[in-house]
């Protein structure tokens, strides 16, 4: 085909979904249809110089090649998420394969549980959705117990007053509050930080401190 020669019918359709298809298949079937040189290793290039990776609560693991199915096209337009979709089909696919999984358990995270397809819900799939919503007052109580653990701090901090002091708060906000109070201790030279350093970065990390220090809530607490 380089060279000038003919040849009779050459299409390759990419906007179509061929999730299975191995690139080495399909590059030795473009091959025997005369496709070389510039053109074959651009759509070597096209298919292969793909990785992916698996993100789940801040932590990434490996990036590992994706050895089948060509890339599908995304339509930043309303009709748009076809990536989104395919990965999705992908997912049921392998959630509803015809050979047993044995002994492995599917986990699967989310912090938008309103966005999920319904069919992930179905029964067979996802049997069992468990929750994990904020931290109640003990709750909150004992992560600043345990972020407190690798810092140097004062003993006697009232942890349960700094988690009254934090109401809604997620763990990583609270552990923000932690490496702030850190901060507080190291601008003033020190190397323990104190229940005040503590109190100064629930002021400054926990938005909502100021309005609910002034609840009748609070003052009775206090």
């Amino acid at each position: 085909m380089d060279n000038g020669g003919q040849v009779d019918v050459v299409y390759t359709d990419f906007e179509k979904a061929f999730d299975r298809v191995d690139h080495a298949v399909l590059l030795a079937k473009l091959k025997h249809l005369g496709i070389h040189g510039d053109l074959l290793r651009w759509i070597e290039s096209y298919l292969t110089r793909r990785s992916q990776a698996v993100v789940l609560g801040g932590f990434r693991s490996d990036y590992i090649s994706i050895p089948t199915g060509v890339p599908q096209g995304f339509d930043d337009g309303a009709g748009g998420d076809n990536e989104v979709q395919r990965t999705m089909l992908e997912l049921i696919n392998q959630l509803d394969g015809f050979d047993p999984r044995g002994n492995i358990k599917v986990l699967m995270a989310t912090n938008r549980p309103d966005t999920l397809d319904p069919a992930l819900m179905r029964p067979g799939r996802l049997d069992r959705k468990v929750e994990f919503g904020l931290p109640d007052l003990e709750g909150r109580a004992h992560i600043f117990r345990i972020h407190a653990r690798s810092m140097s701090v004062e003993r006697d901090i009232r942890f349960d007053l700094l988690a009254r002091l934090c109401p809604n708060s997620t763990g990583a906000e609270i552990r923000s509050v932690c490496t702030e109070a850190g901060m507080f201790a190291i601008r003033a030279r020190r190397k323990v930080a104190t229940e005040k350093d503590f109190l100064e970065a629930v002021n400054k990390v926990i938005k909502s401190y100021a309005k609910f220090s002034a609840t009748p809530r609070y003052m009775t607490y206090n």
